[in-house]
């Protein structure tokens, strides 16, 4: 193994690894925008197609509307006054931040552990695994690019400030890394723990200065956790306490499944289960836990510092994503973008065994060899099923018809894939989806608005009425989580009321203040009617 770097410098392995990474995105970059949050928040929103002072303003004073991101904002600001709204210029943005964290997870790695093989590996694993193809190839997925740069630029600032006797100007650059990327996305908010871990790794001693220096951190974590649950109380909310502490655990097992075995990969992980069978559905992600609890405590009893930080590096990043399994009123258990960083713990491990299987046969003249052709196998086994994920978002389309292969009674996948065949003028297809969608889950608002206006398009005004009128009965508590959840019913209520149902838009607005009474925009607008007034 030492053999294999003998003379090389980092410059070297860094242009491999770039290449590498380059050689498996690059011919996707030019793949369409999607209609998954790419629309609201790119090319249909006004504050990006724009750059000016108020635009610039806006995005630091709002939320998405549920995540506070206002440099990722800028970010989409600042590329579409370069390059206009130009699907291709984003992926490419977001290919090259992808390339430069791959840069600093080898060079923070090779600092950290001294193991010139671990950190390539580590690295390479990083760059080209399928995992990653949502953040990289999403143009919307870039806040998880951007805040995880910012946080590897954090961390290597700090190691930097660590080996360099102790110099100030390092420790405030890491500080002001950390801050850049929590304003990216607050899902980097645990770097504080990280910080400590590395300090175990490399035995430094607990005193005054370690807790002294973490303090900007600490202060920043509190500011930016603050303003997440101001941006996620909602959703905080929405889920039984008992699916609070199971998803996590189905979540975290899921990852470690796809890591080891990348298939089926999807854009939408939906559950579907119910209540009643928690203890089923989850039991195996339960005992896979307790068996990496165990694992960590073996490590730390027998000292092996490097595996512990592995096991602990990839629980401890994938935990701010343990609370956003409701999205638009809808319940998944994973999104790949949430691995993003996280996994960097267990390709970390992976490499760890492979230097070890070295060690074991350090004696044979062959050890290099095989252990070389092992990892390189391993490395280009990836290539080809990370390509293959990088077609599946080649345009809304392809992305949605891989959900419904993966997951055929995806409600959300049924109803987007039939808004996209709507668009394309393709009615009787995008119907069936429609129909598929209220077929599998009755409370689908969206699937009922969206064959409304099918109808309404198609000129069947009659069938379209009566879709909208289903839509009050459909309405559900538990799918009005947000704001953004409540605005197609409100505007349904002026929808009844152009009907010519004013008692039909009563009795929307009676059953919004009975079950969602948190938002006062319904019970206003009841107040507000001439028969009240």
């Amino acid at each position: 193994m030492r053999r294999l770097f003998e003379g090389k410098r980092e410059k070297r392995i860094l242009i491999g690894l770039m290449a590498l990474t380059l050689l498996v995105f690059l011919p996707f970059v030019g793949n369409a925008f999607v209609g998954l949050d790419d629309d609201y928040l790119i090319y249909n929103n006004p504050t990006v197609q724009h750059f000016t002072l108020g635009g610039f303003k806006h995005v630091f004073t709002s939320y998405d509307p549920q995540l506070y991101i206002p440099l990722t904002f800028v970010s989409y600001q600042i590329n579409a006054a370069m390059f206009g709204i130009n699907a291709t210029a984003f992926h490419m943005v977001n290919l090259l931040l992808h390339c430069a964290n791959v840069a600093f997870v080898f060079l923070i790695l090779r600092r950290l552990t001294g193991k010139p093989f671990v950190a390539a590996f580590t690295a390479a694993l990083f760059a080209v695994h399928p995992l990653q193809t949502e953040a990289v190839l999403w143009a919307a997925g870039r806040k998880d690019l951007l805040s995880g740069l910012f946080f590897l630029l954090s961390t290597f600032f700090y190691l930097r400030y660590r080996d360099a006797d102790w110099h100030k100007r390092n420790l405030w650059w890491s500080i002001v890394f950390y801050a850049l990327g929590l304003l990216s996305k607050v899902s980097i908010i645990l770097l504080p723990v990280w910080l400590v871990m590395i300090d175990w790794v490399q035995k430094r001693e607990a005193d005054k200065r370690i807790l002294t220096e973490k303090i900007p951190y600490g202060a920043l974590a509190l500011l930016f956790g603050i303003i997440a649950v101001v941006g996620k109380s909602r959703v905080l909310q929405s889920s039984g306490n008992l699916l609070n502490i199971l998803l996590p655990l189905r979540s975290a097992t899921f990852y470690l499944e796809k890591i080891a075995w990348p298939s089926g990969l999807s854009v939408i992980y939906p559950y579907t289960g119910d209540g009643a069978h928690l203890a089923a559905d989850f039991g195996f992600s339960v005992a896979c836990v307790l068996v990496l609890i165990l694992l960590f405590g073996f490590c730390l009893v027998r000292k092996c510092r490097l595996p512990a930080f592995g096991l602990a590096t990839y629980f401890v990043l994938l935990a701010p994503s343990f609370t956003t399994f409701w999205k638009n009123g809808f319940l998944y258990f994973a999104s790949d973008r949430y691995a993003y960083l996280a996994s960097i713990g267990i390709f970390f491990l992976i490499a760890l065994a492979l230097q070890y299987l070295w060690t074991m046969m350090n004696k044979r003249r062959a050890a290099d060899l095989i252990i070389g052709i092992m990892g390189g196998v391993l490395i280009v086994s990836m290539i080809p099923l990370t390509r293959f994920q990088a077609s599946v978002w080649a345009n809304t389309d392809a992305l949605y018809r891989n959900t419904l292969q993966n997951y055929p009674d995806s409600v959300m996948a049924h109803t987007n894939l039939g808004l996209e065949l709507q668009h394309a003028k393709n009615f009787v297809e995008a119907q069936d989806h429609y129909k598929r969608a209220i077929e599998l889950d009755p409370h689908s608002v969206n699937a009922y608005f969206n064959l409304s206006s099918l109808y309404a398009e198609e000129g069947k005004s009659e069938e379209a009425k009566m879709v909208t009128l289903r839509i009050l009965d459909a309405i559900a508590a538990d799918r009005i989580v947000s704001p953004a959840d409540l605005q197609p019913l409100l505007w349904l209520v002026g929808k009844l009321d152009r009907l010519g149902r004013p008692d039909e838009a009563v009795r929307l607005l009676k059953k919004l203040v009975e079950i969602v009474p948190q938002f006062p925009e319904p019970k206003q607008m009841l107040e507000q009617r001439p028969e009240n007034t």
